[in-house]
Parts: C-alpha cells; structure tokens; sequence
C-alpha cells in the first residue's frame, strides 16, 4: 500500500538527496568539466577523453554548470565525437561519500577521489568526509547483521541517517 511505502520516499523531495543517489548509482560514471570561457559550454571529459552533452541531455546547452563533475548514463560515440547523455551534475560531498577511495592531501587543500576526480576542499572536510564514511560502512554492517534486534540500535541508525540526509541537503 501507498502509506506503507510513505516511510522509505520520505526524503524524495529533497534535491541534495536524490542527487546524492544518482551520483552513487551512476558512479563511476562521472566527466570532469573545465570552464574555458564564458560564454562556451565547458570542455567535458571522461578520463583522457574529450567527451559532449548529447542534444538529449539536460544538460546540453548549459554553458554555467553549478559542478565541475557530471555522472552520466550512457557514452557513445557518433561520428567523429563521443557523447554522454541522461547526465546528472555531482556535487563534491556525494563524490566523497560515494567513491570508492579517498585520499586526503593536506597541504594541497584538495580530496583525491578514486584517482581521477580532484575537489578543492579543506582537508578539515575531507576527513571528516573520511570518517562519515567509515561510520556509515560501520552502520551499515551492524544493520545487516543485527537486522531485527533493539529499538536503541534503530535509533542510533536513524539518527545517522537523518544526519548524512541534512548534510545532503545543504
């Protein structure tokens, strides 16, 4: 029934969520775009290669991108040039929740994710981002194995949930 679903859509109106959940079921499908002036759309790649929005994607004649990383569905090429369509912008704190590693270069003030995605951030965010992360894999093996069990497990849970979602959210 529709009210027993209510619980687990609770958060579907939520931007900062909804993208959070794209960039983790696209990743690692993520381009990097590079602003070269201001009136063009930004060069985009995929690694090492030069990639463009398809005409069907969202974000295709956007020429100021709110991210400097784009998740996308789908890459092919046609012609001489390769496109990426169904895109999603990716915001740098579900890139570091959601990467597989993450590296943490202090004097830098950067966060290496995955050898390919670099985010200028204090390396105070970074660990902590770090941290978030090894609490929520910690959170989520006691989930796991101890599905069923205490109400003050459940709410500890909660509560780390509703704090991952209000970060999500600003």
């Amino acid at each position: 029934s529709p009210n027993a679903l209510r619980e687990y859509s609770s958060n579907s109106q939520i931007d900062g969520v909804i993208d959070a959940v794209v960039v983790a079921g696209l990743y690692p499908n993520m381009v990097h775009a590079e602003k070269t002036s201001r009136t063009d759309p930004p060069s985009l790649w995929y690694r090492k290669e030069r990639v463009h929005f398809h005409s069907s994607s969202i974000n295709h004649k956007v020429v100021n991108l709110d991210s400097a990383y784009c998740a996308f569905y789908e890459k092919f090429a046609f012609g001489n040039r390769t496109y990426i369509a169904a895109t999603s912008l990716a915001k740098p704190f579900s890139l570091m929740l959601f990467g597989k590693s993450m590296l943490v270069r202090h004097l830098e003030r950067k966060v290496l994710v995955d050898d390919f995605i670099t985010l200028k951030v204090a390396a105070q965010t970074g660990v902590a981002f770090r941290e978030l992360r090894y609490e929520i894999e910690t959170l989520l093996q006691e989930m796991i194995s101890s599905a069923g069990d205490s109400r003050a497990k459940r709410s500890n849970q909660k509560k780390m949930v509703e704090g991952v979602i209000n970060l999500l959210s600003n």
